[in-house]
């Protein structure tokens, strides 16, 4: 079972605004909720569908939260 690796205070990963940050732990929430609750999850190392699901949801909504280069 992995966990999501949440930087500190990294400027990077910031929100910018209220309702990112909201999608983004909600996001984080189901996923760790569901890994520990998953049968699958627990027995076996690799992360099962909807697990892999959760974290590319979780993943697109950091990136979308990140600041682009050149202020676009």
């Amino acid at each position: 079972m992995q966990s999501l690796n949440r930087p500190q205070s990294s400027l990077a990963t910031r929100p910018h605004s209220l309702e990112q940050a909201q999608s983004l732990e909600q996001a984080r929430a189901e996923y760790e909720a569901h890994t520990r609750g998953c049968r699958q999850c627990l027995a076996d190392t690799v992360p099962c569908a909807a697990a892999k699901h959760l974290r590319r949801v979780y993943n697109n909504l950091t990136r979308a939260a990140r600041p682009r280069p050149g202020g676009r």
